[in-house]
C-alpha cells in the first residue's frame, strides 16, 4: 500500500519482506509490519517493529546502541534507472546520518516493491505480494 503522507512524503506500507541472494534468489521470507518513507526525495525513513529486520539493514555497530523501531538515511550521489519488460527501476545509494553505512536501494516506477543492499552479498525485498517467489 502506498500513499502520500504530506507534500514531498511517500510511504509505503509492506507486509512481506524476502531475503535474497546476489544473484536474486529468494532465500527465506517473513511476514513483516514495515513501512518505507521518502521524505523530499533526499530521506529515507526504513520502519519496522522487528529487531532482526532493522539490524540487517544497520551498520554492526549501531544495532548495539539503537533500540528504536526506524532508521533515517540521507540520499548521497545521482540516480541511476534502467528499463527493462515490467518498467523503470530506479537506484539510489543513501547513507545514516549517524553511523555512514551505505544501502543502495532500488525501487520500480509504481513503487509495488523496495529493494535494499545493504552489502553485495544479500537483498532485502519488501513487498506486499503473497506469492512465494519462483527460486523457492
Amino acid at each position: 500500500m502506498v500513499f502520500t503522507v504530506a507534500v514531498g512524503q511517500v510511504k509505503s506500507v509492506w507486509q512481506y519482506m524476502d531475503l535474497v541472494s546476489p544473484e536474486g534468489k529468494a532465500i527465506e521470507r517473513f511476514n513483516v509490519i514495515a513501512s518505507t518513507a521518502f521524505i523530499n526525495d533526499s530521506i529515507l525513513i526504513v520502519s519496522c517493529t522487528d529487531d532482526k529486520i532493522l539490524g540487517l539493514v544497520s551498520a554492526p555497530s549501531q544495532g548495539l546502541f539503537d533500540d528504536t523501531d526506524y532508521r533515517i538515511y540521507k540520499r548521497t550521489g545521482t540516480i541511476s534507472s534502467m528499463r527493462d519488460t515490467v518498467g523503470t527501476v530506479y537506484r539510489y545509494v543513501y547513507e545514516h546520518i549517524i553511523h555512514k553505512n551505505k544501502l543502495v536501494l532500488m525501487i520500480d516506477d509504481s513503487l509495488s516493491f523496495v529493494m535494499i543492499h545493504p552489502n553485495p552479498h544479500v537483498g532485502l525485498v519488501f513487498h506486499n505480494n503473497k506469492r512465494k517467489g519462483r527460486d523457492k
